[in-house]
Parts: structure tokens; sequence; C-alpha cells
């Protein structure tokens, strides 16, 4: 499995804390759209190992971005965080953002950026 550069920094670092937001590219039909606007971001539930976290953007929003929140994580024997996400992708319906985590004491929640239509 290949890791991007901040994973691989996570992965060998103690940390209290693991964000990633992953933002969407933008279609050439909003490219010109009015960029003043905050996005909006939805929080999922807590979900704990093997079970899904699933952010849904509000009605008259649409997703943009995504990326989950770990709330709690294994630690090896070694004493080092182990954490995976195993899902973290939009969800299938466009709607929102949706993550899935491994081990057996991981917890983590979904984040979805979504825009006004």
């Amino acid at each position: 499995m290949k890791l991007s550069a901040w994973q691989a920094a996570a992965a060998s670092s103690i940390i209290t804390a693991a964000t990633v937001v992953v933002p969407l590219s933008i279609s050439s039909a909003n490219a010109n759209a009015t960029t003043s606007a905050k996005p909006i971001i939805v929080e999922g539930n807590q979900a704990g190992p093997k079970q899904e976290s699933y952010a849904k953007c509000p009605d008259g929003t649409h997703l943009v971005g995504g990326g989950y929140q770990f709330d709690a994580w294994t630690m090896t024997n070694a004493g080092s965080p182990s954490f995976a996400i195993y899902v973290d992708r939009p969800a299938m319906n466009g709607e929102g953002w949706i993550n899935k985590t491994v081990g057996q004491y991981n917890k983590a929640r979904a984040y979805a950026m979504c825009n006004r239509t």
C-alpha cells in the first residue's frame, strides 16, 4: 500500500489528533461562481471499528470535499498509535462523505464540506 507523505509522517509519529480534508475538483460550471460564501462543514456520527460515519450535505447544498477525524485509536505494543481508515470517500450518491475504520478501539467521524447550490 502506497502512503502519502502525510500518512507516512503520521504513521511514524505520536500524534494527538488526525484530521484529513480532501477537496474535490470543481467543475467548470462552478468555476465562475461567487467564492465569498463560506463552505458549510457537516460533522458525521462517531463510528467504531468497521462502522460507517456519514456526513450528509444539507438540502440546497452540494459536496465540494470531505475528510475524517480520529476520536480514538489503538496503541501498538511498542506504544505507537495504530489507526487506519479503509474507506474515506464521497458517498456513492454524491450527497456527503463516508469513512470506515479498522482496529479494535478506533473511532472516527466523517466531515463533509458543502457549498450552497
